[in-house]
């Protein structure tokens, strides 16, 4: 695993290929983190790689690292939009991490709007805390993302987590004036709605 990580990291793509079409088993092998070696593609931001990897070899998308992220996650936090529409098709369920989380909420978070609009089906989906990805993009004062968000699922407005907090809570507690003015012009309420 090491050379392979080696080549994603600093090696020609071919060489990769190569070393993975001779050792057949480092497609499955990880890391000590759980990564294989589609994921550290991924965490390089190797977009041409991860397409070549894709298209070359049989992955188990749904394997997890350490932290219970797919490719999908990883990609989406990293506002990979290409490498997203590439692995979606491969995600015909919703796997969500360790902390309850979906892609959406990683690229909600980092205000990944491109990546966003493509997770939009998740949208209502809620993580161990009870989050929405937009209970994440409020937190964050992600205003742009808060708007597509609401746009797709209106319904969304007044959910509260586990600890009775709206999107508009947390965006008053940390401070994001911008996005809880929008919020309140939605509709949005401090600690009520629906859970």
């Amino acid at each position: 695993m090491d050379r392979a990580q080696d080549l994603v990291n600093h090696g020609p793509n071919a060489d990769l290929i190569e070393l993975l079409e001779q050792q057949p088993e480092l497609v499955t092998t990880v890391d000590g983190d759980c990564r294989t070696v589609l994921q550290h593609a991924i965490a390089a931001k190797r977009t041409e790689l991860v397409e070549t990897l894709v298209e070359r070899f049989e992955w188990s998308y749904s394997h997890q690292d350490e932290a219970g992220w797919t490719a999908l996650h990883q990609a989406a936090s990293l506002g990979m939009t290409s490498t997203v529409k590439l692995l979606l098709p491969h995600y015909p369920n919703v796997i969500i991490s360790k902390g309850g989380q979906t892609p959406l909420h990683y690229a909600a978070g980092k205000g990944h709007i491109a990546v966003v609009r493509l997770l939009l089906s998740m949208a209502t989906i809620r993580d161990a805390r009870g989050q929405t990805a937009l209970h994440r993009a409020a937190t964050l004062g992600r205003t742009e993302v808060v708007e597509l968000l609401l746009a797709h699922s209106p319904q969304l407005i007044n959910w509260m987590d586990a600890d009775k907090a709206t999107a508009l809570d947390l965006a008053e507690q940390d401070g994001h004036e911008t996005t809880a003015a929008y919020l309140l012009e939605c509709g949005g309420q401090l600690g009520g709605g629906e859970q």
